[in-house]
């Protein structure tokens, strides 16, 4: 990937980048009188700072609280420690500081809100006092990051604890590059608008330059917030601010450090081969992990899910065990009379209830469906996450199931994936993770319909190899793809980045039949273009296309009035029409114009010789570009064509970018002899000489006295003005510049689309809804042309 960072690079004399975090990022423990400071691998800060400055050789310090309580006489230390082996800069909380301001308005405010949970009275009880004590952690953590920063540098801040921060780094560094990206989800307006310094915290978050999400469906969430809360102009991609200043918001989902999961994958089988002989054997191992305790996990709802499997699927039982990891570090364990507010007291009774109700649930399952020798379900607690262990579970896997009701990506999924490279498990996975939005090879669910996840349980342990390997290919091929490094890289350049939005006006007209039928009647010379897939032909189930009989006879019909010049527009090869004897006699503009076939004619006329393809590369270089941007998007390209295919992708996250995609493609246009076609899901990039326009120039050289043109299936005949595109045609058929017909001759044109309305400004037009009104259409202009009666073919 061409970088965009060189200004950020290690060759510049001061520029860096300064993260900014709630957690560090590092183990840091007490033994004894030390503090012993240890790099924590699964980190995605430190993974993503490492890989900036391994891959594109940026200095980084990353700023963050250390998660500990350290007496003032060791925090130099422990500072100059952190800044001179690691990089980072800690911030230090008293126990006070990080009740209020983590536990009690973090954890137990913007948390379960951010997460989609309905507001409480309890929950938002003291506010005031809790807002003032943020703001005092946002000071604090403001004035040094302004004590660290340089001109010229760039302020990166992630997640949801310090959404306000960017204003208050606004103030202090008004020329500073500010990003900001939020890891977790961004909840609907609706949900977010129970807040009560709703507006405070969209108006300090839009002080940054550029916010990033996981998810469009955030994005999209968050600019609605924007817009009904505080009234500001949103567009598809930016906030436009009061004063003027432009917020942009970006899509771009969090990944691995691949390298680092893949390096400890041999280390660990053995451990899963052991426990697969031990205690796992004769079973099939259905695996779930998750790394909080808290009931967004979903681990009530898979073993609700569990429970009825076995219900409705008594033939697995003892055969198929449960195993659940969890892990759970919160401190919030002290004893209840200990809690002297809402907030904290709330979160301790919902974190003891869930336990008690997971508890429950696994005696439950275990006493109706196990037996003294089999339990059906194991759950294991663990304070702490251990990457061997984990992917020695995700390695025991035959199913691998993580189903929270709420997750902003959960890179566990991920993590699944690449552990379980060699058996292909099938991955069943909530469609309220993000990442269900980027692994297409998954079973989505609901976590909250019971059956449906029962029903994936069948399918996932009943799945062929073959389409085990396939679906664990499709997600493995994600996950390597879009690592760590190659989310941090494409964040920091939109963040440095300067683009324009761009936006593109659509014209819509139409007309009625009686205008169309009129003037058939009344032409003397006809041209008609007859597309041939979304009018003339039907697949057929061996992917072929056919054209129907009726059709055939009207078409044949049509072109046994002198007057009519008829021709089938295809994108297919002339090959599919050589031995199609029952077309023979009507024209074939076949591979887009590539090779033409005249009415009555049987020799076709080619002008391959004289296109030129110096225009692939950088189009395949722009196309892989937003492969990169946009999960699931491929590339197809044959001899003469490239085609971007986004019918895998999210559907609205891809549509949102191939504006700019367009945007870019339409002015290379100005410089390249090239065409440029859209579906709903894919962007086709052909030479300009086989575009619509050059086809039609050249048919209309080589006929004489075309008065009327009647486009049917779709709508791209040029526009009067467009005759100059008729030199752009490069080569008639026997290699000789295009003469267009006169603009004072120009011909009536007319145009018929299938199923929506026709998008020119200057063509004629109406549509009929399916392909049984282009065959009524095509019958009354046979009745309408100067020929016998149709009797023989009504």
């Amino acid at each position: 990937m061409r970088s965009k960072m060189s200004h950020l690079n290690s060759s510049s004399p001061a520029p860096k980048l300064l993260t900014v975090c709630m957690h560090l990022g590092m183990n840091i423990e007490q033994v004894g009188d030390e503090w012993h400071v240890k790099k924590n691998e699964q980190s995605v800060i430190g993974a993503a700072l490492e890989a900036l400055k391994l891959d594109e050789g940026i200095e980084c310090v990353n700023i963050g609280c250390v998660g500990k309580q350290v007496p003032a006489g060791k925090q130099d230390t422990l500072t100059s420690e952190l800044m001179l082996n690691h990089g980072c800069y800690p911030l230090f909380l008293t126990q006070e500081e990080a009740e209020d301001f983590y536990h009690r308005f973090c954890k137990g405010v913007l948390w379960p809100t951010m997460n989609y949970s309905l507001a409480t009275s309890r929950r938002f009880h003291g506010i005031e006092e809790l807002w003032v004590c943020h703001r005092k952690i946002m000071t604090y953590i403001a004035d040094t990051v302004t004590t660290l920063y340089r001109p010229g540098d760039v302020i990166w801040i992630h997640d949801y604890h310090l959404l306000c921060l960017p204003a208050f780094i606004r103030r202090r560094c008004p020329e500073a590059r500010v990003g900001f990206y939020l890891h977790c989800t961004f909840p609907a307006s609706e949900l977010f608008r129970q807040i009560p310094i709703r507006e405070s915290i969209l108006q300090g978050l839009c002080c940054a330059d550029v916010i990033g999400f996981q998810t469009y469906n955030y994005c999209r969430y968050f600019l609605r917030s924007v817009s009904s809360l505080l009234g500001w102009e949103t567009g598809p991609t930016s906030v436009t601010c009061p004063d003027g200043r432009v917020c942009r918001v970006h899509v771009d989902p969090t990944g691995l450090k691949v390298s680092l999961y893949e390096s400890k994958l041999r280390a660990t089988i053995p451990l899963a081969e052991k426990w697969r002989k031990g205690m796992y054997s004769n079973s099939k191992i259905i695996v779930g992990r998750c790394r909080r305790l808290d009931k967004y996990q979903g681990i009530v709802e898979k073993l609700l899910a569990f429970d009825h499997f076995l219900t409705k699927h008594p033939d697995y039982i003892e055969k198929v065990i449960l195993v659940q990891s969890i892990i759970d570090n919160e401190t919030v364990s002290r004893e209840k009379e200990e809690i002297s507010n809402a907030q904290l007291e709330a979160v301790y009774e919902e974190r003891n209830a869930l336990v008690e109700r997971v508890e429950e649930l696994v005696g439950r399952i275990n006493g109706i469906h196990g037996t003294l020798a089999w339990q059906p379900v194991h759950i294991h607690i663990k304070p702490h996450d251990n990457i061997e262990m984990s992917m020695a579970l995700d390695q025991l896997a035959d199913v691998v199931m993580i189903t929270p009701t709420r997750d902003g990506m959960n890179l566990i999924a991920h993590e699944s994936i690449l552990a379980t490279q060699n058996s292909h498990a099938p991955l069943i996975l909530s469609e309220f993770a993000g990442a269900a939005s980027c692994l297409g090879g998954s079973i989505l669910v609901n976590p909250y319909d019971k059956t449906a996840m029962a029903n994936a349980l069948v399918r996932a342990l009943t799945m062929s190899p073959a389409e085990k390997k396939m679906n664990h290919s499709h997600n493995l091929l994600y996950v390597k793809q879009n690592c760590i490094g190659q989310w941090a890289k494409l964040c920091i350049e939109t963040l440095i980045s300067d683009e324009d939005e761009g936006s593109q006006h659509v014209k819509l007209m139409g007309n009625v039949l009686v205008d169309f039928m009129r003037a058939y009647k009344m032409a003397e010379k006809r041209l008609l273009l007859i597309d041939y897939e979304a009018t003339a032909a039907m697949r057929g189930t061996d992917n072929k296309w056919t054209v129907p009989d009726d059709t055939k006879k009207y078409l044949h019909r049509l072109m046994e009035d002198e007057n009519n010049y008829v021709f089938l527009m295809t994108g297919e090869p002339k090959q599919a029409f050589e031995d199609e004897e029952s077309l023979r006699g009507i024209g074939v503009c076949a591979y887009y114009g590539l090779h033409t076939r005249y009415p009555k004619e049987d020799r076709w006329r080619g002008i391959e010789k004289s296109i030129d393809l110096a225009w692939k590369e950088p189009i395949r270089g722009l196309f892989n570009d937003f492969c990169d941007r946009i999960p699931g998007t491929t590339i197809d390209e044959s001899n003469m064509i490239m085609t971007w295919l986004y019918d895998k992708a999210d559907q609205d996250f891809a549509t949102w970018l191939v504006q700019d995609l367009l945007l870019v493609l339409h002015q290379m246009a100005d410089k390249c002899p090239i065409h440029i076609s859209t579906t709903k899901s894919s962007i086709q990039v052909r030479p300009r000489a086989l575009s619509p326009s050059a086809v039609y120039y050249r048919i209309m050289a080589t006929l004489q006295g075309v008065d009327t043109v009647y486009r049917i299936g779709a709508d791209d005949l040029p526009p009067v003005s467009d005759s100059s595109l008729a030199s752009s045609a490069n080569s008639n058929q026997s290699g000789g510049p295009v003469s267009p017909t006169s603009p004072k001759m120009q011909p009536a044109c007319y145009t018929c689309t299938v199923g929506e309305r026709p998008r020119s400004s200057t063509a004629n037009g109406f549509y009929v809804t399916g392909q049984a009104g282009v065959v009524s259409l095509l019958k009354q202009m046979c009745q309408s042309s100067s020929l016998p009666a149709l009797s023989s073919f009504s």
